[in-house]
């Protein structure tokens, strides 16, 4: 994906004020005009709870008086410094992602924007909740704006609300007890969700037909947890699984150990420093501290807590309702990341650009024998680094090698676990698709591919926050990607082009929307890694003692 990135976002001009009454109290937003003329209402940073650090958020009460809601909220605190983002996407300057200059503890906010005019049906129109994802590191609701959602989404009838929580160690610090339990994040979006369903209405929204979107896990874990499975209809789960070992934390408490440790503590347990800090010097104190010699490379991640996950992931999705379902991937989910790396540096899985185009088939098994060492290492490096093949063994065809196997181990594989058993096993309607539109010869990654957030400008508009110019290609996969996702809001029976989108049965375990310019129903959705890893590898999990720690989650 070639990104063009502006300095400025220019909209059209702001007009009329606009207020509704809600059961906390009057709110006023504005009217937003856009290019064919329709106008939507638009509301900005209305407060939804209050957040103590490391505590369970708290509903917002009542307010006195009108409610000025015409600029987004504070951002909460984000694990990324501008500057680490600065280092490595050099086209981002501070203009251009406003929303990560400063952050509040006091974030807890959403946006709504709405058609202007009431729905002819009286319940009022289908609601988009979207939750921005970031890894469980990154997040901001400005960072979509408001223009392209209005012109995507609320131009076609539906409402959309776009939502602030806590993310890195104050979303997710635990010492794994009652003291500091951690899923503060999930609980904010929780709480998001509840003030939504009950405000919603006022807006013109129907808070029995909410949609939940999301890049990363988030949305899966609002399907399994019964504190948010039965609050929304439908789901769009961009590139996530809570089964894979990005999104579930195994070493919560030792994260938090490591982190309390750089402010002079022994533990996270009775670490005062870390209660006090003031954010600018907790958020230098991550940026400063490695991270766990993990494949994923996360921290301060979602865990079991007996409370927002009461029972582990796979008794959860047994007895959780049945949601109609959209979920898929890119072709290379791990490029971005790998290659273009957001995240620190001392990930193994981080190929630096000095090395990319040199990398060779010794790299690669050095790479998996670092891994494992056990009969499983043997099984990855007959499957990825010794694989047969007439093409031409570069260092371009052992990056996209290196990144297929992450991308199965922290992607395909979970995702579709995921999709399979929800569907096949428990009767839920799902929808997979696959992005393979990539227009560029040239790009900022090493290998010709799409990879994670490629769909979020034809969502959003922006790529974190930089305004993203379409081409004409561009334009026709984003039309084949919005009728896909609006039919489904809409009416829970996904089209594209005017043709049905199936979901996959037993009779048809394997098929798939591929999203393209041409976009077309297709047939063997990552084939090769499902057959290697569900159908050879956990057939035989016996022989392999290491597998749980590339799959903590999946029960076969």
């Amino acid at each position: 994906m070639r990104l063009f990135f502006y300095s400025l976002l220019v909209l059209p001009p702001l007009i009329d004020s606009v207020t509704v009454r809600t059961s906390y109290g009057q709110i006023e937003g504005f009217q937003h005009r856009i290019p064919n003329e329709q106008v939507v209402n638009v509301f900005l940073g209305i407060p939804f709870g209050k957040s103590d650090r490391f505590k369970k958020p708290t509903p917002i009460l009542p307010w006195n008086g009108v409610l000025r809601a015409r600029a987004f909220g504070p951002s909460c605190y984000n694990t990324f410094l501008l500057t680490q983002l600065q280092s490595r996407f050099s086209q981002l300057r501070a203009v251009d992602m406003p929303d990560l200059k400063a952050a509040s503890e006091d974030c807890l906010s959403l946006n709504i924007v709405a058609p202007s005019l009431p729905n002819n049906n009286s319940r009022g129109y289908p609601v988009l909740f979207i939750v921005n994802g970031g890894t469980f590191e990154l997040s901001g609701a400005s960072l979509l704006g408001y223009d392209a959602l209005s012109r995507n989404f609320v131009n076609k009838g539906i409402v959309s609300v776009t939502v602030n929580y806590r993310v890195g160690p104050l979303g997710y610090l635990s010492t794994e007890d009652r003291a500091f339990p951690g899923n503060y994040g999930l609980w904010d979006r929780q709480l998001a969700l509840l003030f939504t369903r009950e405000v919603i209405r006022e807006f013109g929204g129907d808070p029995a037909e909410i949609t939940v979107i999301g890049e990363g896990s988030v949305i899966s874990a609002f399907s399994l947890s019964p504190h948010t499975n039965r609050l929304f209809k439908r789901a769009i789960a961009l590139s996530g699984s809570m089964f894979s070992q990005l999104s579930i934390g195994a070493n919560c408490k030792n994260d938090s150990d490591r982190l309390s440790v750089y402010f002079g503590c022994h533990s996270s347990d009775k670490c005062t420093p870390i209660l006090e800090a003031p954010l600018d010097d907790l958020q230098r104190a991550v940026a400063d501290i490695d991270r766990l010699d993990n494949l994923g490379g996360m921290r301060f991640l979602p865990r079991i807590d007996h409370d927002f996950f009461p029972e582990s992931l796979d008794r959860l999705l047994h007895k959780a309702p049945p949601i109609p379902t959209i979920t898929g991937v890119t072709q290379s989910e791990s490029a971005m990341t790998n290659f273009y790396s957001l995240l620190q540096g001392d990930r193994r899985l981080v190929v630096p650009l000095g090395r990319q185009y040199s990398y060779s088939k010794a790299d690669l098994v050095r790479l998996i024998r670092s891994l494992d060492d056990t009969i499983l290492g043997q099984e990855l490096l007959s499957f990825y680094a010794n694989r047969r093949t007439k093409k031409k063994q570069d260092a371009s065809f052992f990056l996209k090698l290196q990144a297929e196997m992450a991308s199965d181990i922290l992607f395909n594989v979970p995702i579709y676990y995921e999709a399979s058993t929800k569907s096949l096993r428990h009767g839920w309607p799902v929808y997979l698709y696959m992005e393979n539109f990539y227009p560029f010869p040239t790009s900022d990654l090493p290998i010709n591919v799409t990879s994670y957030r490629n769909i979020s400008p034809y969502i959003y508009g922006t790529f974190l926050g930089a305004p993203y110019m379409f081409s004409e290609e561009d334009r026709l996969y984003q039309k084949q990607i919005l009728e896909g996702f609006t039919s489904f809001i809409k009416s829970g029976r996904p089209t594209v082009n005017g043709q049905q989108w199936l979901p996959i049965t037993t009779e048809n375990p394997d098929r798939y929307m591929s999203f393209d310019v041409q976009s077309r129903m297709a047939t063997g959705f990552m084939k090769d890694a499902v057959d290697f890893w569900l159908g050879r590898i956990f057939r035989r999990r016996y022989r392999y003692k290491n597998l749980d720690l590339y799959f903590p989650s999946i029960v076969l």
